[in-house]
């Protein structure tokens, strides 16, 4: 029985154990009764715990950008604004390890990506490749500096410095090297290191720097490439398992019609920096790393009314810093829009009146010989432009590539232009190398032109180097000045250099082998032939002068590589004519490429290349126009490739001509004169006073009618003297200024006199444009010639439209500005400027109406400028003027004008930096009269080339 049982038990274990299905229960009920007591206490008891642990752990809060404001002009015309743009982005999500050179090999293959497709890398770090296969500074000198500061850190630096070393002085490639050794550019972290070409190195610096500014937040994505086309957006997509935090996202890019119009005012946005980031935020501003802030002109001077609100959103990320999710929890709002004073259209057409007058200028005084004498021609004031300087000017303006010439797809005739430089070069060297080692005394004068240029070539290398140090230099010392005076040979100059410790040896690591001023001179030898070695440099650019300029490169040669290099069309008439041609045929080619336009005067910079014009409203003191040529690209101001050339350019597009190139007014001056005259006692309103051409109390200075036509301009009054633009009427008052009561002259006294007036028209302060603008600098000595504009004048466009508004309002000096209004997105004004008058002047009406009088008479009968607007429609007043700084180059042109005469709608001033004649300045004026009257229309002065009409010849 108790068999049995037992039997029984053993019986219904064995089938409970064979049925696995119940056996599988049994283990795994308990289990489950487990599993869901935790789940149950995770979810329902602890659960908002967690979860708050969860969202405080993955949860950041981070900004949108806004889109900033638009700029309109006064009619509602856009000036500046946005566009959707996609852009390949980087978040630094701890993807890759920094200790190691994984990062760099995915930003290497990002890199690759990016070229396969086309697209061009964002350049964050101020430094490009030369045409020298060198690192160079491409930035300006504060983003240099900050690179610098970033690489090495304050307190590094002010160590360094305490120590006697300045870490701003390093060279480009120090600071490479050492950016290159902080992202991982060594054999020990990365393999692969040293085999990365300067180029593909730069590349990487250039995105790692970027996300460098954003390092403290470290989930908001970074820029590599904007505005990219489809094709890149596919590439990226389609790579990013092998690209880690790689993204394609829509973006906002600013964009500037007709930017080379309105660069001037307008200016440019950019990535924000440290400093303007603490700047602008202790001001009340929202600012980090990576945002864009406007820089120059109108963006950066009502930066808080255009960069908008920005955004808030939350993003999640998991343990391993990947975005899982997004919230946008506050929309960003736009920025304020502007509405400026300016015209566009008229600013468009004066902007181009100002280029086909210069065009016309420089084609007109083209000369096809070789015999041009500067010092002849200012004997005779018959300044021309040698065809073989514009030759020239497309190699040393860098327009036409000199490395280019080097290269295996070079055409043949630029291989052949590389063969003379190359031929020429080896054989100025050897002549170099036997001058240095010669004990030749013969002085730097006696040697011929392009000796001469390679001589000072070498002391200009030894002063960009810092070896030679001016500062110690004894300016009075004998040696020196006749090295200056070209009296000495280098050799000379340079054994006295060493022994009177002018020469930095310190600068050599091998100093220590120099024992004596013969193996210092030696080693310097040496170098500066290294230094002439150096492919695609300044040097090589002498050479090419001296080769172009003794015919052995023609300006055919430069025209063919012109069109193989893309800068001007090829017509395959032209081309052929080219390659067989003459001097002649060369001459005519560039003659009608610029009167085409082809080839612009900032291009060819010679002179005249740049010109500054404003124009004003005298009766509300409004800007309507405000231009400086040549102008840039705000659109690309911030490719530093761009950038860079646009810093090389010798027509200096960064410098406004309308704001802060400072001239010596010339006769736009006399009103000036006239008016402290007038007012002050010294002339009474019909008083004559004689031009006998000379003017005989002091230094006899002389009148133009009698330096141009040995002529005097007799008795005459202001009104005529104002209207003849006579000098010597001038002088006299000018020496009247300068005699004290007891009938001595007294310079300080007359000094004081024509500021004290000066001043009344608002020169020696600033006019109030809200952009880059110099003061205008009053005279400090010669108040006869101070009288009519010399002296130490120096004034700016902008400040004599003040100045003849002033005149034109009769007493009405305004502070300018550009902002007429600023509007809310729903179009309602915030704030509205107008004008204000800062200085009424309270001159009699009889001192007004002889001024007036005496600008009318200066273009109409028996006026020194009766010619300039007897086309036009409408009666005018104007006042030229010249001033010349340099014999060896042209007069400076000025011209002030207002009008119409009975009904006065515009006050205009324009300045042509060597202008060649104040006569060229007033066609300036006469061509934008002529659309502001509506004789021409816009689209008819786009369609013009190279005006025609240019004048030599100087009246006042």
């Amino acid at each position: 029985m108790r068999t049995d049982f037992f039997s029984g038990i053993r019986n219904g274990f064995s089938r409970f154990f064979r049925n696995r299905v119940l056996v599988l229960g049994v283990v795994l009920l308990p289990l489950a009764a487990v599993f869901f007591v935790r789940l149950f206490q995770l979810q329902i008891v602890r659960g908002n715990d967690y979860y708050e642990n969860y969202v405080n752990m993955t949860r950041k809060e981070v900004s949108t950008s806004a889109m900033r404001g638009n700029i309109y002009d006064r009619n509602g015309v856009l000036l500046a604004g946005n566009k959707v743009v996609y852009n390949v982005t980087l978040t630094d999500g701890n993807y890759y390890a920094k200790t190691d050179g994984s990062f760099n090999e995915m930003i290497l293959r990002l890199v690759r990506l990016l070229e396969r497709c086309g697209a061009e890398i964002v350049n964050t770090v101020p430094v490009s490749i030369s045409e020298k296969d060198e690192y160079v500074f491409n930035g300006s000198e504060s983003q240099v500096r900050r690179l610098i500061t970033d690489i090495y850190g304050r307190k590094k630096i002010a160590e360094l410095q305490e120590a006697g070393e300045d870490p701003y002085a390093y060279t480009p490639e120090k600071v490479m090297e050492d950016l290159k050794t902080v992202y991982n550019f060594s054999s020990k972290k990365w393999k692969r290191a040293e085999e990365i070409s300067a180029e593909d190195a730069l590349k990487i610096c250039n995105i790692r720097y970027a996300l460098s500014a954003t390092a403290f937040t470290r989930y908001i994505s970074t820029p590599v490439a904007r505005d990219v086309s489809d094709t890149v957006q596919a590439a990226v997509q389609e790579s990013r398992i092998d690209l880690r935090g790689v993204n394609v996202e829509a973006s906002f890019e600013r964009v500037y019609p007709n930017s080379e119009c309105f660069s001037t005012i307008l200016g440019y946005v950019g990535s924000i920096t440290t400093e303007e980031i603490e700047e602008r935020n202790a001001q009340g501003g929202d600012y980090i790393a990576g945002d864009l802030i406007g820089k120059e002109g109108i963006e950066s001077y009502y930066e808080n009314y255009l960069q908008g609100r920005k955004g808030k959103k939350i993003i999640y990320v998991n343990n391993t810093g990947m975005i899982m999710h997004e919230e946008t929890i506050q929309e960003p709002e736009q920025g304020m829009d502007l509405y400026l004073s300016i015209d566009a259209d008229t600013t468009i057409a004066a902007y181009n009146v100002v280029e086909q007058q210069l065009a016309g200028i420089v084609v007109n005084h083209l000369y096809e010989g070789t015999d041009y004498d500067p010092m002849v021609a200012y004997e005779k004031s018959e300044y021309l432009i040698p065809i073989r300087d514009v030759y020239f000017q497309m190699i040393n303006n860098n327009i036409l590539s000199m490395k280019h010439f080097s290269e295996e797809d070079a055409s043949e005739t630029e291989q052949k232009m590389f063969r003379k430089l190359t031929n020429r070069k080896e054989e100025v060297r050897e002549l170099l190398t036997g001058y240095l080692s010669s004990k030749d005394k013969r002085p730097l004068n006696e040697e011929d032109t392009y000796m001469k240029a390679y001589i000072s070539y070498f002391y200009t290398a030894l002063k960009d180097g810092k070896y030679l140090i001016t500062d110690n230099i004894d300016l009075q010392d004998a040696v020196y000045l006749d090295w200056k005076d070209g009296n000495i040979s280098f050799p000379v100059f340079l054994r006295h250099a060493l022994i009177s410790g002018w020469i930095d040896l310190s600068l050599w690591e091998d100093q220590k082998k120099y024992s004596s001023i013969e193996e210092g001179y030696s080693y310097l030898s040496e170098w500066l032939l290294s230094e002439t070695a150096i492919s695609f440099g300044s040097f090589d650019k002498l050479v090419y002068d001296e080769l172009i300029h003794t015919d052995r490169i023609s300006g055919c040669e430069v025209a063919v590589a012109l069109m193989e290099q893309g800068i001007l069309k090829k017509d395959e008439t032209s081309y052929q004519k080219l390659l067989s041609g003459s001097n002649r045929t060369a001459f005519s080619f560039f003659e009608a490429r610029i009167t085409s336009m082809e080839l612009s005067p900032s291009q060819i910079a010679l002179d005249p290349c740049s010109a500054g014009l404003v124009l004003t409203d005298p009766n509300n003191g409004s800007l309507l126009a405000v231009i400086s040529y040549p102008g840039y690209d705000s659109n690309r101001i911030n490719n530093s490739e761009y950038y860079a050339k646009v810093l090389q350019d010798q027509s200096s597009p960064l410098y406004s001509r309308a704001t802060q190139s400072r001239l010596a007014p010339g006769s736009t001056f006399k009103m000036v004169t006239a008016t402290a005259a007038l007012e002050g006692g010294y002339l009474m309103p019909q008083e004559e006073i004689t031009c006998a051409g000379i003017f005989d109390k002091l230094d006899h200075p002389r009148c133009w009618i009698y330096r141009l036509q040995d002529g005097q301009h007799g008795a005459i009054n202001v009104k005529m003297a104002l209207g003849q633009s006579c000098n010597c009427f001038f002088y006299e008052l000018g020496y009247r200024f300068s005699t004290n009561s007891n009938g001595q002259y007294s310079p300080s006294l007359g000094v004081s006199v024509v500021g004290e007036y000066a001043s009344k028209y608002g020169f020696g302060s600033l006019t109030g444009i809200e952009t880059n603008e110099n003061v205008s600098v009053l005279t400090t000595e010669l108040p006869v010639t101070s009288a009519i504009g010399q002296g130490t004048h120096a004034f700016t466009t902008i400040s004599l439209a003040r100045y003849v508004t002033a005149i034109a309002s009769s007493g009405n000096v305004y502070d300018f500005k550009l902002l007429n209004r600023v509007t809310d997105r729903s179009g309602n004004d915030i704030i509205v400027h107008s004008p204000v008058v800062t200085n009424h002047l309270e001159f009699s009406d009889t001192t007004w109406n002889l001024i007036h009088e005496g600008m009318y008479t200066v273009v109409h009968e028996g006026g020194s400028r009766n010619g300039d607007f007897a086309l036009l429609r409408r009666d005018y007043a104007a006042k030229s003027g010249s001033a010349q700084e340099n014999r060896m180059r042209a007069e400076h042109g000025w011209y002030v004008t207002y009008g119409p005469y009975d009904d006065i709608q515009y006050a205009m001033a324009v300045q042509i930096p060597n202008g060649y004649s104040s006569g060229n300045a007033a066609l300036i004026a006469k061509g934008l009269y002529e659309y502001l009257e509506g004789d021409i229309t816009l689209e008819e002065i786009l369609e013009n080339s190279a005006r025609s009409e240019t004048i030599n010849d100087i009246l006042d």
